[in-house]
């Protein structure tokens, strides 16, 4: 085993929820409290396997999401064939979600913003959009979305919803959202959708009303899925949700 290395010291605000993706021996960092004010999402490489860095830098803000700024929980995925998509909670508390397609060249990797799959929305007293992850499927070619989206029910009650889109063009353009929990479950958070070795996908979240994690199964590529599934109780001893709790 290699020795622990440490990627970067900031002289700010500390960083949190990372998602590691590895690419061979491409190692691709994505995190919260990086940039120039260590308030942003941000992006380290290294392609020898953990050895060495690139310096960390920003994704490419989007200018339509209030305050244009990225508040955490990135998650990133391979598109193969060195093309990363990559996703941020986009703007003022969270305002929207945005994509961005990364593609290396050399040793050196470059962002641009893909798309912006969801409306922006004002955020009230409720982050709209929370807990994004990608899942790609390379056999199919399809991309999938999965997100928190908290609503406002009442003064000061937000409920929340899992829902999924699919993209054909690697992020460029994505499906109508649809939900994928029960929709009288109204505290689900921290979906993950994973593909299977036959593309079958499955979409893991929690359920904090219910205090369990369940599960739902698509074999048609996310058009359709099957009914849902308690995979597991939880313990109330900690509030991580399956797609960010490490």
């Amino acid at each position: 085993m290699r020795p622990e290395v440490r990627l970067l010291v900031s002289p700010g605000d500390e960083q949190s929820e990372p998602d590691v993706l590895i690419d061979g021996d491409r190692v691709l960092v994505t995190f919260y409290g990086g940039g120039v004010t260590d308030q942003a999402n941000a992006w380290m490489l290294s392609n020898d396997g953990g050895a060495t860095w690139s310096p960390e830098a920003e994704y490419p803000w989007y200018p339509g999401a209030f305050s244009s700024r990225s508040i955490g929980l990135p998650g990133v995925v391979s598109l193969g064939a060195g093309r990363y998509a990559e996703v941020n909670i986009e703007g003022e508390s969270g305002s929207t979600l945005t994509v961005h397609l990364g593609v290396v060249t050399g040793d050196m990797l470059t962002w641009a913003l893909r798309s912006v799959p969801v409306p922006v929305v004002s955020p009230a007293s409720c982050r709209p959009y929370d807990s994004p992850r990608l899942a790609h499927d390379a056999a199919s070619g399809v991309t999938y979305l999965t997100y928190t989206r908290n609503y406002r029910v009442g003064s000061g009650v937000c409920n929340s919803r899992i829902e999924l889109m699919r993209s054909l063009d690697e992020g460029l353009t994505w499906s109508v959202p649809i939900t994928i929990n029960d929709p009288a479950r109204a505290a689900s958070q921290g979906a993950q959708p994973v593909v299977g070795p036959d593309g079958e996908l499955f979409v893991v979240w929690r359920d904090f009303g219910a205090s369990d994690v369940r599960m739902r199964r698509s074999d048609d590529h996310g058009i359709t899925f099957g009914p849902e599934t308690m995979v597991a109780s939880v313990l109330e001893n900690q509030s991580a949700a399956p797609a960010w709790s490490g």
